[in-house]
């Protein structure tokens, strides 16, 4: 891989001349041989992947043709030197994440996100199977915090199923087997 440094004939260059690829590294060009394509079919790894991509890229496109969707992406933008595109391009590739969980009578769920956490819901089941609640969280002053207040505390161990939801609709989702007196006294599960 040769680089070009003050010429100016490559000054500026990029793209594909004949089998050498002109590319922009790191503040310098960089000169390559062109990628071939691999013989080898791709993994099953491989193929998720691309489509997760091209879900990405999908969304993206449709980020930047709604109105609504481009004022959300564009002050981040302007702010960054990035475009809309690559904003929500990024923003749909990553799912966001809970790190950390409080419980007592208000449950305090932690997520981020690497652009923003739309929403996080919660659902409490019995040991029996049954829905015990359910609800949205309220995000809180601190961009990061979700609390969800219980209308009546459950009197015996239950599972908790969170799930956090970004703008483009990726989700995660963890599950907890919580004990009963942890729903009275403030307790912390992981983060």
């Amino acid at each position: 891989m040769a680089t070009s440094i003050s010429n100016n004939i490559t000054h500026g260059a990029s793209g594909t001349l004949g089998d050498v690829v002109f590319r922009r590294m790191h503040g310098k060009i960089v000169l390559c041989k062109r990628p071939r394509p691999s013989s080898k079919p791709p993994s099953n790894e491989q193929l998720a992947l691309r489509g997760r991509f091209r879900m990405a890229q999908q969304y993206a496109g449709r980020a930047i043709k709604t109105p609504s969707l481009r004022a959300v992406y564009a002050s981040k933008a302007k702010k960054t030197g990035r475009t809309v595109y690559h904003l929500a391009l990024q923003d749909a590739s990553v799912a966001p994440a809970i790190f950390r969980l409080i419980t007592g009578p208000r449950i305090r769920i932690y997520a981020r996100d690497n652009f923003r956490v739309q929403a996080v819901s919660i659902v409490i089941v019995t040991a029996s199977g049954s829905i015990w609640e359910e609800g949205a969280a309220v995000q809180q002053a601190n961009r990061f915090e979700w609390t969800y207040t219980l209308k009546k505390l459950p009197q015996a161990d239950c599972t908790l199923h969170i799930v956090a939801t970004d703008l483009p609709g990726n989700t995660t989702g963890r599950e907890l087997i919580i004990p009963a007196a942890a729903f009275i006294n403030e307790t912390r599960h992981f983060g």
